[in-house]
């Protein structure tokens, strides 16, 4: 399934988190992605998003961090030893869905 002009294919890495106003995410001891190095971020809900990722643990910031508007995806390259996401909500709730994925 293409984005734009880069196909991809994804992989079985997906992370998902209920939001709030209050930041939430993941760190751990091993790269999140098992070495990929391209994300598909989804916002699932009908509130807009912000997202960050990191090599250590992050904290996503309302009109700082990454915008994801609501019910939309984003395809971005992540460091490749990234260990930790964080996403927090503008105003309501939503979910997001990150999914590493292969570039072809």
């Amino acid at each position: 399934m293409p984005i734009g002009n880069l196909p991809f294919t994804p992989t079985s890495f997906t992370y998902s988190s209920a939001l709030t106003t209050t930041a939430t995410g993941t760190t751990a001891a091993n790269p999140l992605f098992a070495g990929h190095t391209a994300v598909l971020v989804t916002n699932a809900g009908s509130d807009t998003i912000f997202v960050k990722f990191g090599t250590a643990s992050v904290t996503a910031v309302v009109t700082v961090d990454l915008v994801v508007a609501a019910n939309d995806s984003i395809f971005i390259t992540v460091p490749l030893d990234c260990l930790s996401y964080s996403a927090v909500c503008l105003a309501t709730t939503s979910t997001v869905y990150i999914t590493a994925v292969d570039v072809e």
